[in-house]
């Protein structure tokens, strides 16, 4: 008997992160940390309705990472996406409840039903004139339908008419980002943070940005200021641990779009001084911990020891089949040492000698740390 619950999907997770059903676990992985940094920043807003807002998307994040990074959810969310499709979004609420358009239009933002924000922030402006506020409201429900362009006009507005609205001037730089106008962005933040510099998020929003355009270390310059005055902050916590997980993923040079390898005990080590003061961090969120575990781990295989015999084919081989090879080459070089010694002469002895010592030669040679594999192979 077919269930009356519906079977669409409530939420495109994949939309949510701003990716294609097929992507891989790294795209996965990088499209969570990039809407993360983007979102919590706002969690930390003085304004209830753009925390409520913020959170609702957070919590949206946290549950796509959860179900995408799980292979069997993953499959079975992915089977019931293609089968049923998204839940169609509810219809437009047009009832004017109590005659406050801007408190209804706060309150559909704060749930996620952009569309009724939009149409309320709408009638507001009709109802007050030339308001700030309906402004950018407006411009909040145009951005949550991604409707960008309009959201940056209304945004701006907004700004004319209350230049010292920090609040403002921080949604606007929101917009900004989203379209790509970083510069523009980083100076919304910093009138933002000028007009009121205890409101730790334009800080934030300012690293936030470093770190989506690569640079993570003139990032730690703005965000270990804002973790110091408050290091148990969890949003503090979470991208000043974004910041030191992507200076560490900076420093190895064998790299391509996806992925790198440590092939040098310089590499591994400052990675490892990152890796533990991100260790050191007193509130992170999951994704941080579960970031600092991976890196952790990682560098840990990095700096274990296996056999591994660097030259000819054999340098291609596998742990298995290098110890083998490694270990018969000794062993080899043992026996004619030991007949060598059966002789009972100087010279026999001597050549033992001379076999033990290129064995132990040998030994010092394939036994190694696997980012000297690295180096090897990618020499």
């Amino acid at each position: 008997m077919r269930s009356s619950e519906p079977l669409a999907v409530k939420v495109d997770y994949y939309k949510v992160l701003g990716i294609q059903m097929g992507a891989t676990d790294e795209q996965i992985t990088e499209a969570v940390r990039k809407v993360s940094r983007e979102w919590r920043k706002r969690t930390e807003s003085s304004d209830i309705a753009v925390r409520q807002e913020a959170e609702l998307r957070v919590a949206q994040i946290n549950e796509a990472r959860a179900v995408l990074t799980d292979p069997q959810q993953r499959q079975a969310y992915d089977a019931q996406l293609q089968r049923e499709g998204v839940e169609a979004p509810k219809a437009v609420d047009t009832t004017n409840h109590g005659g406050d358009w801007l408190k209804q239009a706060n309150h559909f933002l704060g749930i996620g039903d952009y569309h009724s924000a939009a149409y309320a922030a709408r009638e507001a402006t009709q109802q007050m004139g030339n308001s700030a506020e309906s402004w950018w409201i407006r411009s909040r429900a145009n951005a949550g339908l991604e409707r960008y362009e309009d959201a940056i006009y209304e945004a701006q507005q907004a700004t004319n008419l209350e230049t010292n609205n920090p609040t403002y001037h921080f949604h606007l730089g929101f917009v900004a980002e989203n379209l790509g106008r970083y510069d523009q962005a980083i100076r919304e933040y910093q009138v933002a943070s000028t007009i009121d510099p205890t409101e730790a998020t334009y800080q934030l929003s300012i690293g936030s940005i470093l770190l989506d355009l690569g640079k993570p270390r003139e990032a730690l310059g703005v965000l270990e200021p804002v973790y110091a005055r408050n290091p148990g902050d969890q949003t503090a916590n979470f991208y000043l641990g974004m910041a030191l997980i992507d200076c560490a993923e900076q420093i190895p040079s064998l790299r391509n779009e996806d992925s790198y390898v440590v092939a040098a005990q310089a590499e591994l080590d400052e990675m490892r001084s990152y890796c533990d003061k991100a260790k050191t961090l007193q509130n992170p969120p999951p994704e941080v911990v579960q970031g600092v575990t991976q890196l952790d781990e990682y560098l840990a295989r990095m700096g274990t020891k296996r056999f591994h015999v660097p030259f000819g084919q054999a340098r291609y081989r596998g742990p298995v089949a290098s110890a083998i090879t490694a270990c018969f080459i000794m062993f080899v070089l043992f026996l004619l040492g030991i007949v060598g010694a059966s002789t009972g002469t100087g010279g026999g002895f001597l050549w033992f000698l001379i076999c033990i010592g290129v064995g132990v030669g040998v030994f010092f040679l394939t036994w190694v740390p696997n980012w000297k594999v690295n180096s090897r192979l990618f020499d």
